[in-house]
């Protein structure tokens, strides 16, 4: 065969809807580790498929999803604007979920968190309407997230609450991480910082044993930021330069700007003010590019405040004008408050008693708006404080149900593999004769006899054949009712109906554990299940 004819039947299979599925798949999970690397692969997708390609919005949208991650935020939206009227027609709900998280999420890091909220809400109730746990845990990080943007720490905490939950129960590593970095803050917010810091340690612990290197950056980040609390400026300094060397190797240029703008403010705690002018002169920089319009408002004063330190006092005023100017406009009281003082501060300093008095009453209406804004604080510390100690206490008595109900389901396991041995040995077949006193041993038996086939198409087929000598009948009985379910999905409901867990099929199958849970959770969607119905006693009704 010709080198132009490998190109073209390579070519054919990259646009085969299966392979640029599972590529996009495999994109999704590697933008958590690895978000340039991620980045080249979409854009070889991308370059490969067209525009009537059954696959295209959801390549489009994951493109959009992984430049999030490298801090191209407007490209992002730029996409997320021209599909949002292919979204309002579709019926697809993994592309609406898609849509909704990557066009909330890239409201969010500009600023518009009002607009961020409604996208996540809509994603919260889609995924509560049809029963997606997954989506639901990810609608609710994201809505702590903006809640907490928002300084509304008791909505954030129910949230989080929530999403820690179900990250446990689906054993969703990266986003336990997450809501665990996320409570964090809020603690640190609220002055537990033993309790934020601890928190940051689990969430690092978590990313470092599933080889997140972005999330691990910012764990160490968080963890770098109460060390300069505490006021251990060197230990604070040798962590978030660590964390700026992941996030460079990820191009994580979000947390790698963060990186910089503690460093600056260590130095310059350090009394080392001209490597603190250049180091947050170079996160200035790169929020710029990255255009983060909260963030930016705060490296302008961090740089202000080095400026004003040099006594470069025209260059402080430059700076401080400009912060005011891009917390005006998107309307943070907060940074007002601080900026307002810092330009009184000045003025007072150069003698200018006019431009002194202008800015300190701006500084105290900023104040009064702020503290408006936040006159609920009190009452919300007490009540958060008395829901942290809530959610502690039911978490305990949750791990206690938990083991209550594992064991329980033990022993109905053994009770239900004893029968279906039982039942089994009954059924006589011409082809194969089983000796064996566990089902999982003769599913092993059977796997082996078909692994001469494995490499060829039909091993699947020929797989799901001979699982008729188990169970005679499922196999057919599943297939006609539900014929949109893939082989890999039937062979899983045969392993689940002979109550193996998913640990035990992932060994039979050589697949992870989240693979197999992936694949519970497309059953469960093309089987019409909803929350409360359970899979495994399902399908033990079906045959």
């Amino acid at each position: 065969m010709s080198s132009s004819q490998d190109g073209k039947q390579s070519k054919q299979q990259l646009q085969s809807p299966v392979s640029v599925e599972m590529q996009l798949e495999q994109i999704q999970r590697l933008r958590e580790r690895n978000p340039q690397t991620a980045l080249v692969l979409c854009e070889q997708i991308l370059h490969h498929i067209n525009s009537t390609s059954p696959h295209w919005t959801l390549a489009q949208l994951t493109y959009a999803y992984v430049l999030i991650s490298v801090g191209r935020l407007q490209d992002a939206l730029n996409i997320c604007h021209r599909l949002s009227k292919t979204i309002e027609h579709t019926h697809d709900s993994r592309l609406r979920s898609l849509y909704l998280t990557v066009s909330g999420i890239a409201n969010a890091y500009t600023g518009n968190f009002i607009t961020a909220q409604e996208r996540f809400q809509q994603l919260l109730d889609q995924a509560r309407r049809i029963s997606n746990l997954r989506d639901e845990c990810r609608a609710c990080i994201n809505l702590g997230w903006v809640h907490t943007s928002l300084e509304d720490f008791p909505t954030a905490l129910a949230f989080y609450s929530r999403a820690l939950s179900l990250s446990q129960q689906l054993h969703l590593d990266s986003a336990q991480a997450v809501t665990l970095e996320n409570m964090g803050i809020i603690y640190r917010a609220i002055g537990n910082v033993d309790l934020a810091l601890d928190n940051y340690r689990q969430a690092y612990e978590l990313r470092r044993q599933g080889g997140y290197s972005a999330g691990m950056a910012q764990s160490m980040l968080n963890i770098a930021v109460v060390y300069s609390h505490k006021g251990q400026h060197r230990e604070a300094l040798a962590l978030v330069r660590e964390a700026r060397k992941l996030a460079q190797q990820c191009n994580e240029r979000r947390v790698e700007s963060y990186c910089l703008a503690l460093m600056g403010r260590v130095y310059r705690e350090l009394g080392n003010l001209r490597r603190s002018l250049q180091i947050t002169r170079t996160a200035l920089r790169m929020r710029q590019q990255a255009d983060y319009k909260p963030e930016l408002c705060i490296s302008y004063a961090d740089l202000g405040e080095v400026y004003f330190q040099l006594g470069s006092y025209t260059r402080c005023r430059h700076c401080l004008d400009q912060a005011y100017a891009l917390a005006l406009a998107i309307d943070e009281p907060g940074i007002l408050t601080t900026v307002s003082e810092k330009l009184y501060l000045l003025a007072k300093h150069q003698h200018r008693w006019e431009q002194a008095l202008h800015w300190l009453e701006l500084h105290h209406k900023w104040y009064v708006v702020t503290a408006e804004r936040r006159k609920e604080d009190e009452s919300s510390r007490q009540m958060m404080i008395e829901t942290i100690a809530k959610v502690s206490r039911n978490h305990e008595d949750y791990r206690r149900y938990i083991a209550e109900l594992e064991k329980l389901v033990e022993d109905q396991r053994r009770e239900i593999r004893r029968l279906i041995f039982e039942a089994t040995e009954r059924t006589t077949t011409s082809e194969h004769e089983l000796h064996t006193s566990e089902p999982l041993a003769a599913v092993r038996e059977l796997m082996t006899e078909a692994e001469h086939q494995r490499q060829s198409t039909g091993w699947l087929e020929h797989v799901l054949r001979r699982m008729e000598l188990v169970l005679p009948g499922f196999v057919q009985t599943v297939a006609g009712r539900f014929p949109s379910l893939s082989s890999m999905e039937l062979l899983i409901c045969t392993l689940l109906r002979l109550q193996l867990r998913s640990k035990e099929i992932a060994d039979l199958l050589g697949l992870t554990t989240k693979t197999v849970n992936r694949h519970r959770e497309s059953i469960r969607a093309k089987c019409g299940l909803g929350r409360r119905v359970n899979l495994v006693t399902y399908l033990c009704s079906i045959a």
